[in-house]
């Protein structure tokens, strides 16, 4: 089985993510300075990439998942 990423998202690596860390810090600033907060959205992967490193303890793992349904399909099983 191959996992794919998600659909219009990338991972950023070293050389790449010193720049978002300066763009981010720059875009916090600004943001104080005229009283807006932060705020933090989910973070998703897709469910098959940790149940392939889980083994024995898969079972334990899968009652902590929650299941969620994206566009009528499975997120995670």
């Amino acid at each position: 089985m191959s996992i794919q990423k998600p659909k219009g998202t990338q991972d950023l690596l070293p050389g790449e993510i010193e720049k978002w860390q300066y763009i981010e810090t720059k875009a916090r600033e600004l943001c104080r300075r005229f009283n807006y907060r932060e705020i933090r959205t989910p973070v998703f992967e897709h469910t098959e990439l940790f149940q392939r490193g889980v083994g024995k303890r898969r079972i334990s793992w899968r009652k902590r998942c929650t299941r969620s349904s994206i566009k009528g399909t499975a997120a995670s099983r």
